[in-house]
């Protein structure tokens, strides 16, 4: 069985407004002891997390995520309640706060590193991958304060990176950069999820957050309001911010959950083979594409539509939208998705199709299951996929 490396027990937390001000605080308390100033960022959280899992919290801005991961970092403590850690943890989270803005990157390098208990002959070993990792080396004798707030927390990121940590607690960090250096991000957590670090991460990118994580944790008002599997917390979170403007739809025959907003609307979705036949059949290996049709009922600047795969027995196979590939949505109201050499094994799959503007967290039309097909495969193979390989003798 695997050990729980993090615990909440009916943790609460509370804030008074205007905290920082300690003294004048005080003061306004002693003559208004009648006006209650607090306020509870969480209520009654309880949860437990694995060695080794990787776990995703969602939810809308003031939810209470961020306090969690402070809680589970040590920046704070509980008021209610007991929070367990048991490792090592790297936080990344508020990164390059704490970065000396006239110092160099390269001297804030060693002050964090320093901060972070990484001793400094393992801060000079280890210094040119930072660096490198942070794509900072034309930059990394400029002083901090010259940096733009990407560059900062690029460097923090590759500092804490670093230090080898048993729990990996990430907050928003994988908005910050281009594509390019997010790929570079998830590559990494790719290998600290191989090595069996266990991760929690917050993040308003759902897709991706639907492919990397296990388990998600919906927190709503300081509330737990979902927990589970993805696919089953992910329909609840869309409902939750869709603000009631499309009402939940369920089809009986087919268990269809509806949500968004209603500015665009999916009209259709349609699976044709090469030569532009409708079919609810794939063969492995053959090329297919996806030909989705919306109607506009607002006059939309930024439009994105993607769709997530998965077998009917749970797993989470892919996911494609045209944000994360920079493809511009042009048409009026159709365009196409062209699939080469489909990989899937054999099976039964279904697929989630979801329409959204600038930003994930608000749907303008979420549907899934948005339809149903049946993979063939004349291979014989385990897994998800199909791998296209050979056997030689020496």
């Amino acid at each position: 069985m695997q050990d729980t490396v993090i615990s909440f027990n009916n943790v609460s937390k509370k804030f008074k407004k205007g905290q920082r001000y300690y003294l004048k605080q005080a003061l306004l308390d002693f003559f208004r002891p009648g006006v209650n100033d607090d306020f509870w960022a969480l209520r009654n959280v309880s949860f437990k997390v694995q060695k080794g899992e990787a776990i995703g919290i969602i939810g809308a801005n003031g939810s209470g995520k961020s306090t969690i991961l402070k809680l589970i970092a040590g920046v704070l403590t509980p008021t209610k309640g007991n929070v367990v850690v048991n490792g090592r943890i790297g936080p990344l989270i508020e990164l390059g706060a704490g970065f000396h803005p006239e110092l160099s990157g390269r001297d804030n390098i060693y002050l964090n590193g320093t901060i972070l208990g990484l001793p400094k002959k393992e801060l000079e070993r280890k210094f040119e991958d930072i660096v490198d990792f942070a794509e900072l080396s034309d930059f990394i004798d400029t002083p901090v304060k010259h940096y733009s707030s990407g560059m900062q927390v690029r460097l923090g990121f590759s500092i804490a990176t670093q230090i080898n940590p048993e729990i990996l607690i990430i907050d928003e960090v994988l908005s910050v950069g281009d594509a390019s250096f997010q790929n570079k991000c998830l590559s990494l957590f790719g290998e600290f999820k191989k090595r069996g670090i266990t991760i929690i991460i917050v993040s308003h990118q759902i897709n991706l957050i639907e492919q990397f994580c296990q388990r998600l944790i919906l927190v709503e008002k300081g509330k737990i309001e979902a927990m589970g599997n993805p696919r089953d917390v992910i329909p609840v979170y869309f409902s939750s911010v869709s603000q009631g403007q499309v009402k939940d739809l369920i089809n009986k025959k087919g268990n269809v959950k509806r949500f968004g907003s209603g500015e665009v609307r999916i009209e259709k979705v349609e699976i044709l083979d090469d030569s532009n036949k409708v079919v609810t059949t794939f063969e492995t290996g053959k090329n297919y594409k996806i030909r989705f049709r919306f109607k506009k009922n607002k006059d939309i600047d930024i439009l994105n539509i993607g769709i997530g795969v998965y077998k009917t027995t749970g797993e989470y196979c892919f996911g494609l939208n045209t944000q994360y590939d920079h493809f511009k949505v042009t048409s009026k109201n159709s365009f196409e998705l062209l699939l080469k050499n489909i990989p899937l094994n054999a099976g039964e799959y279904y697929y989630n199709v979801v329409c959204f503007g600038q930003l994930e967290t608000k749907p303008y039309d979420w549907v899934g299951p948005s339809g149903r097909f049946v993979v063939s495969s004349q291979f014989l193979q385990r897994g998800l996929t199909v791998v296209n390989h050979s056997w030689v003798n020496n």
